[in-house]
């Protein structure tokens, strides 16, 4: 694996947060990316999808624009309202009304879960492909080598250090006696 790949892993991993459990939230007010993507989950047996930014914002534009435009309809709404057999076909729409916002908050809260889903199994994903980077990368020849490398060094460095401290133990133990019965030593060369 490249450096840049390593550090890419290695950062997405840091960067994601653990996934917070879905809770369904009555009363919570709809919201167009989560409805769309519940909608889209639907319609594709419930694969996570996601809309495309240029996408979302095309749909902000549109809902805007219909806001907008909205208001005097509603006036020219409330005129047609007072016409013979209106009450009855505005009691349909509003039924239609209803039961399409249902649809709605149903596709929302289907939306909010497939996003909470998502990145869980991204979490999971990731923790996959660290694993799967950390075992590949341990598993090289090279980083074999250099710990052998070390390894030897390292034994090498304790062997002189206990070596040299076997001399400075042997020459007090040697001076002691040395002292107890009078005999002079010589100095032995390191």
């Amino acid at each position: 694996m490249t450096q840049e790949r390593v550090g890419a892993v290695l950062a997405a991993c840091a960067a994601a947060a653990p996934p917070v459990p879905f809770e369904a939230t009555a009363g919570a007010p709809i919201d167009a990316r989560y409805a769309a993507l519940g909608l889209l989950s639907r319609a594709v047996g419930r694969a996570p999808t996601l809309l495309p930014a240029i996408l979302r914002t095309r749909w902000s534009r549109v809902g805007a624009e219909s806001r907008r435009r909205a208001a005097p309809l509603d006036r020219a709404g409330r005129l047609v309202g007072r016409l013979p057999g209106m009450r009855r076909a505005m009691s349909r729409v509003r039924s239609w009304r209803d039961g399409t916002k249902m649809q709605l908050v149903r596709w929302t809260e289907m939306g909010r879960r497939e996003q909470v889903e998502s990145r869980a199994l991204a979490l999971d994903a990731l923790t996959v492909l660290r694993e799967n980077m950390i075992a590949r990368v341990s598993e090289s020849p090279d980083v074999k080598q250099v710990i052998r490398e070390e390894s030897e060094g390292i034994a090498v460095t304790a062997v002189a250090q206990l070596r040299d401290g076997s001399v400075r133990a042997d020459d007090l133990a040697e001076r002691a006696v040395g002292r107890l019965f009078g005999a002079r030593r010589t100095r032995r060369s390191r």
